[in-house]
């Protein structure tokens, strides 16, 4: 089993930290009395693959394929340099256990395919919810992975079936919750060993503030993986092999901050908090429990004091509040072990 280290961030607003240094595998931190090395493990870096089929520059070539303009070995070597070009979208989710069953919990627009897929034989247009095709383990940068584990490293095909039957469930794209259960998953016996071997420990329901009872400056912690700041290198994968695998090198960020608005009769909470893309869909945490996931940021207007009266364009982030988890878990776990 693999140790995960993590980078701590000592932040007080959302654009600017004092500080930063390597986890060390501490068990807790400042007076939150946060068990990091829990929240570090059970947190993961993933990278959704949007289908082919929905590229019309795919279509086109297919197109051509078929009509036998193009041999299958050109198409074939064609296709292999074009994964390179595929648009690829990273964020955090949450390893969870319930009822022996395991999950990864995440924000919607982490891993939702928002473009409609083809059918590329029939040419059907599936307009319901679906994730991306497929879903890649960002391998932790301080880790060495075995090339037998790293090919555990992927789910894909969860949009195949009815959509009733579908291994993960949506909440409304305002509240920004998604759930995949991972042992009724294509692939999701491997990930799960891989997760496993990798030292990752799922959180459980207990870990949950299922009530989000929170309070304007109450301290919290964000636990993710930063876009930009913290990928901490790259593979260099041959291009056939980077279909199947992520070539990103990351660590987890920890920071420190205050809930800046608890909106009681809203779905989010507010906070003064470092996050970043890349930190969408992983935990905010305080005393040591779930109270939110990192969602989205919202622009709001400010003048700075200046003689000119200047303005500036300041984003506060919402986080989803906890309690709207465990519903939305209970209705996938009853849709999949009733097939409806």
């Amino acid at each position: 089993m693999f140790s995960i280290k993590a980078i701590v961030v000592l932040s007080f607003s959302f654009i600017n930290f004092s500080c930063s240094h390597p986890f060390n595998g501490q068990k807790s931190f400042s007076s939150h009395e946060i068990d990091i090395e829990k929240w570090t493990k059970a947190i993961i870096n993933i990278e959704g693959r949007p289908a082919l089929n929905n590229s019309p520059e795919y279509k086109l070539m297919t197109e051509k394929w078929r009509n036998h303009e193009i041999s299958t070995d050109e198409f074939s070597d064609w296709t292999s340099l074009f994964y390179l070009k595929i648009p690829r979208y990273a964020g955090t989710a949450i390893y969870l256990i319930h009822n022996s069953k395991h999950y990864l919990l995440t924000a919607r627009h982490v891993v939702e395919e928002t473009i409609p897929s083809t059918n590329p034989f029939t040419g059907v247009v599936d307009t319901t919810e679906q994730v991306f095709q497929k879903l890649l383990l960002i391998q932790n940068g301080s880790q060495v992975i075995s090339v037998a584990d790293e090919n555990q490293s992927l789910l894909m095909n969860l949009n195949a079936g009815p959509s009733y039957l579908r291994p993960f469930i949506f909440s409304s794209k305002e509240v920004d919750i998604a759930i995949i259960n991972l042992d009724n998953t294509t692939g999701g016996k491997e990930f799960l060993n891989t997760l496993n071997n990798r030292g990752y420990i799922p959180v459980t329901i207990n870990d949950i503030d299922t009530a989000c009872a929170i309070n304007k400056s109450q301290k919290i912690m964000s636990f993710g993986f930063p876009a930009d700041f913290f990928q901490v290198g790259k593979k260099n994968l041959p291009p056939a092999v980077y279909n199947w695998q992520s070539d990103i090198l990351s660590l987890p960020v920890v920071s420190e901050g205050t809930i800046s608005d608890e909106m009681p009769t809203n779905s989010w909470f507010s906070g003064n908090i470092f996050v970043y893309h890349g930190n969408s869909g992983g935990p905010i945490v305080s005393n040591n429990k779930l109270i939110g996931l990192v969602s989205r940021g919202v622009p709001e207007l400010k003048q700075v004091s200046t003689p000119t009266g200047s303005y500036y364009i300041n984003r506060h982030i919402l986080f989803t509040k906890s309690s709207l988890i465990l519903p939305l878990l209970l209705k996938l776990e009853e849709r999949v072990t009733k097939g409806l």
